[in-house]
């Protein structure tokens, strides 16, 4: 699947596949949620909807949702070359 979605949201589907985050975390990431040094992705809000779809991010329900998530060696690439080409800053 990952190969057949535009490049441009190949990490979202291998991050789902590869790493425990739900889809609200995965669309509410930010640059500097991204080690990847460490090769973790800090979790500490999601995306949700209000009525009238309109999105919003939202805190965890408790601190326990803050958390570390690993992501394995083998999509190292992936997030790297992610990173390179979209996301601005740190």
């Amino acid at each position: 699947m990952a190969d057949a979605i535009a490049p441009r949201y190949r990490l979202l589907v291998l991050l789902a596949a590869f790493t425990t985050l739900w889809f609200g975390e995965l669309a509410s990431l930010r640059r500097r949620d991204i080690d990847v040094t460490g090769r973790v992705i800090v979790a500490q809000r999601a995306q949700a909807e209000r009525q009238g779809a309109k999105l919003f991010d939202k805190a965890p329900k408790s601190a326990v949702g803050v958390r570390p998530v690993a992501f394995p060696d083998e999509i190292l690439a992936n997030v790297a070359e992610r990173l390179e080409h979209y996301a601005f800053g740190m």
